[in-house]
Order: structure tokens, then sequence, then C-alpha cells
């Protein structure tokens, strides 16, 4: 009659160890999206607003300086349309936040108004 060998234990060990890791582990929470409030928005639109224009006006005296800009008209249009493009970039957030905050029509403009100053807050 044959006779049966011992199976070893040592993967059976394993799997209950790292079944039992397993077990213990504790899910991670999910990270709660930070949502900035209007005064942060705008506090950011003003930040990146003053740092694009420095940097359009140092763009600018540098042009002047090396020659690339040779009259008050390639001056005029360079600065205008890099101001504009900073303003419109920094304003970005403080638009999708108001296009989404103020109704389009409201019967009391309590929480209209209520948003306004909010806005306004940011600003001082």
């Amino acid at each position: 009659m044959p006779t049966k060998e011992p199976g070893s234990w040592i993967p059976w060990i394993l799997v209950v160890i790292m079944g039992a890791m397993l077990y213990q582990q504790q899910p991670k929470p999910e990270p709660t999206p930070v949502t900035p409030t209007v005064k942060q928005i705008v506090r950011k639109m003003m930040t990146d607003t003053q740092a694009g224009y420095a940097k359009q006006f140092e763009q600018a005296a540098a042009d002047v300086g090396n020659g690339s800009i040779k009259n008050e008209e390639q001056l005029h249009k360079q600065l205008k349309e890099g101001l504009e493009n900073v303003r419109s970039q920094a304003s970005s957030d403080l638009n999708g936040v108001m296009d989404s905050s103020i109704p389009t029509e409201w019967s009391d403009g309590a929480a209209v108004s209520s948003f306004l100053r909010s806005v306004s807050d940011g600003f001082r």
C-alpha cells in the first residue's frame, strides 16, 4: 500500500499571513476636493493679473531695449494683446463661478446680492 508523503506547511502559512494582512488593511478614504471660496478666487485672479502684467511690461522693456520694438504702434499692439491675454486667463475662474452662481432669472435677488458682496469682499 502506498504511503502518503507529508506536504509542506510553508505555503499554507504564507497564505494565512497574507490573508490576515489583506484583511487588516484599512481602505484609504477618498480625498475630498477642496472648493475655493469666492474670496480666494478673486485674490488668485488679482495675484495672477499682477504677475502677468509685470511679465508683459518686462518683456516689452526687453523688446524695446533689444530693438525688436521700434515705435509706439508696435509697443501699443504688443502691450494691448499681452495685457488682454493676462486679464482673460486670470479671470477665467471668476467667470466660471459667476456663470454658475448667478441665475439668468430670479424672483428674490437676496442670494445674488449676497454672492456679489462676497465677490466685492475679495477685492478688499
